[in-house]
């Protein structure tokens, strides 16, 4: 990266994208670019959190974390989670097992399936025929 990004004291974003990116076996060195499309966003929610008592953070991060695991969890953990939904969004009715489950798969594996699926479904010949 050709400069650090920090946008609060408390928070640096230089080591927080070359840990993400270690995580994706990707090393970054000083001279790469990283675009940030949305830095307005980011200096914003920065100063906001910079605002907060530490406990506020801590449990918006667990709460986070815990309604982001909640479709995986027994059924009345759902329905605590729709039942939050409903007040806060209107939302009346929770996806199906299978819309969650074939979210989940696309989410994660989309790429492999859609490989999978043409690898089936299409003729080996098609490929020529659209570069063509």
């Amino acid at each position: 990266m050709s400069y650090s990004l920090y946008i609060c004291v408390q928070f640096n974003f230089t080591d927080y994208l070359r840990h993400l990116y270690y995580l994706g076996n990707v090393t970054l060195v000083d001279t790469d670019r990283v675009i940030v499309s949305e830095l307005a966003y980011i200096r914003n929610v920065s100063l906001l959190v910079a605002q907060q008592p530490i406990r506020t953070v801590q449990n918006y991060m667990i709460w986070y974390f815990m309604m982001s695991q909640v479709q995986y969890m027994p059924k009345k953990f759902q329905v605590i989670r729709q039942t939050f939904y409903q007040a806060f969004a209107g939302v009346s009715t929770a996806p199906s097992r299978a819309v969650t489950c074939a979210n989940y798969v696309n989410g994660n594996m989309g790429l492999a399936v859609a490989k999978l699926y043409i690898r089936d479904n299409f003729d080996k010949t098609a490929r020529n025929e659209v570069i063509q």
